[in-house]
């Protein structure tokens, strides 16, 4: 499995078994290194998923991140030091991780700039057992979460919770839904959200949550901006009067082309609930994951 983002790329081999987690380890980095051989030998590497079919070739990638996804009773989590693994210069950082980690960064909504944090924060430590590293994983988002919570001094009242998947979730959830749904859609341009991290997110769905509860309630017509994202900016633009939005929409996008803001994520509030628009502008020069590869 790969994963690609602007010019880095996960290179991600998957194995099961018995065996020692050393031995699972080497069956994983020697697949690694025999399809990385091939690749930069000319082989592209083809595939499709839920929207396009793709060609990666060797000069479309400048940064690489190998990941050994390894399962099994004797399965464990740790950085792979590059001095003797025989792996291309392109390749910044290799990692084992199991694939009960993996599940549970998904299920924290997490990018694949989340995943090369949780690679990073392995580096210099000793082998972690996958209870420890997924609690680990699911302690710091909570923590994230914690205290961007305590930036909502209350919760917005006039819609009610949110619905996710068919049941009640608070509002913090319900923005952070929204944000993740769009990462699934087959959109052009929407590459840039592998970009987004757990920080980024909860900080755009704590904005938008304080925000809603401190105008739902007035009969004026709002229109209020903020600026998220390091590398890859993003705008969020929270509306309670329809027009007064459609108004001031091309001042904002102008504002947006000068900061190279690369997607604009809108919630307008009616009084059935909430309409949520995204689009894209610009991809940044450099993703965030690119930069921080580059930097290993």
């Amino acid at each position: 499995m790969i994963i690609v983002a602007g010019r880095a790329l996960f290179f991600i081999n998957m194995t099961k078994g018995k065996s020692y987690f050393e031995d699972l380890v080497e069956h994983n980095l020697k697949q690694a290194r025999d399809r990385i051989t091939e690749w930069q030998a000319g082989l592209a590497i083809r595939g499709r998923n839920e929207w396009r079919t793709f060609t990666v070739g060797w000069d479309d990638v400048d940064h690489i991140a190998v990941i050994s996804v390894v399962d099994g009773p004797h399965a464990a989590c740790s950085d792979h030091p590059l001095a003797g693994l025989n792996l291309p210069e392109k390749v910044k950082i290799c990692t084992s991780l199991t694939s009960k980690v993996m599940h549970e960064i998904a299920a924290l909504n997490g990018s694949a700039r989340d995943i090369l944090d949780v690679c990073v924060s392995l580096r210099n430590e000793d082998i972690f057992s996958e209870e420890d590293l997924a609690a680990s994983v699911s302690w710091m988002v909570q923590e994230l979460r914690t205290q961007f919570l305590t930036q909502i001094p209350r919760q917005p009242t006039r819609l009610g919770l949110g619905i996710r998947n068919g049941e009640l979730v608070s509002s913090i959830d319900e923005f952070i839904g929204y944000l993740t749904d769009v990462r699934r859609e087959p959109t052009e341009g929407m590459e840039v959200l592998a970009d987004v991290s757990w920080e980024n997110m909860l900080a755009a769905a704590a904005y938008i949550t304080k925000t809603v509860a401190d105008i739902e309630w007035s009969n004026d017509g709002f229109v209020l901006v903020s600026d998220f994202g390091d590398q890859t900016k993003f705008k969020v633009i929270v509306s309670s009067a329809s027009e007064t939005l459609a108004k001031h929409m091309p001042e904002i996008i102008s504002s947006g082309q000068e900061m190279g803001v690369a997607f604009f994520y809108i919630i307008q509030f009616f009084h059935i609930g909430p309409s949520v628009t995204f689009f894209f502008g610009v991809s940044p020069p450099k993703l965030q994951i690119e930069a921080d590869l580059e930097a290993l």
